[in-house]
């Protein structure tokens, strides 16, 4: 009798981190990234010809992408990241709970100090982290993403998922649409503080999905949702930090 690969599907493959696997980030171009400045120590090795600073790039890929981009949210998550001192050789250390918080280790930084607003584990810094895995259009298809929200972006992601609850369905008012129920559009767009300028994310609404006339889409984007809780970064064991996950400087 033929083998039946039904019996045993994804056996063994449940206990895979995902978090160690490369995953398919969206970053901004800002003017000391290293795709873009000359200057840069690793420009040799990770420019990307003609692009810009603004200009959106699919990080497995090394491309840049069309703006507006339009994109469907499919599932979101926060955590905090954990960072090695400089001093120390830096460097990715895990991704931990908010519970984190709670934690004896856990401190802020010193009021009216430069550190005043960050966080710590002991000596390691860490980073409150908001992730959007989305559907995003390329031509005729559509591909998984991910953006990485930390610093002066947090507010554009909370700014999402509000506009993400506001969705509502006019002939089901009592029917709570999943996050997957509208497309949106992604872009770059200028900020500035105290500490200098950069290209930072915006996010708006395009549209309410059709039952009937997106129902390819829904159905994709359903799958994707369900997927995604494997796929995007949960606590886990210390592992290396895929490229390209956050180049907002602020």
């Amino acid at each position: 009798m033929a083998y039946n690969p039904a019996e045993n599907k994804g056996q063994g493959t449940d206990t895979i981190d995902q978090s160690v696997l490369g995953l398919p980030f969206l970053t901004i171009i800002q003017k000391g990234s290293p795709e873009f400045d000359v200057t840069h120590r690793n420009h040799a090795i990770k420019k990307i010809e003609g692009c810009m600073p603004g200009n959106i790039v699919f990080a497995p890929k090394r491309k840049v992408l069309p703006q507006p981009l339009l994109v469907v949210p499919v599932a979101q998550t926060a955590l905090y990241t954990e960072w090695k001192p400089r001093d120390q050789g830096g460097g990715f250390v895990g991704n931990r709970p908010l519970s984190v918080v709670a934690e004896r280790a856990y401190k802020r930084g010193v009021p009216g100090s430069p550190t005043e607003a960050k966080e710590y584990l002991g000596n390691n810094e860490i980073i409150y982290t908001i992730y959007f895995m989305f559907l995003f259009k390329q031509g005729e298809e559509w591909e998984k993403g991910i953006i990485s929200f930390t610093g002066t972006q947090l507010k554009h992601a909370r700014a999402w998922l509000k506009q993400v609850l506001s969705v509502s369905y006019e002939n089901l008012p009592n029917v709570k649409p999943p996050m997957f129920a509208a497309t949106y559009q992604l872009a770059s767009a200028v900020e500035n503080n105290a500490r200098g300028s950069w290209f930072g994310w915006s996010v708006k609404r395009d549209r309410v999905l059709d039952f009937t006339a997106d129902e390819t889409l829904l159905r994709l984007a359903e799958a994707a949702s369900v997927q995604a809780v494997a796929q995007l970064p949960a606590p886990s064991a210390p592992a290396a930090l895929p490229a390209g996950s956050g180049n907002v400087p602020y």
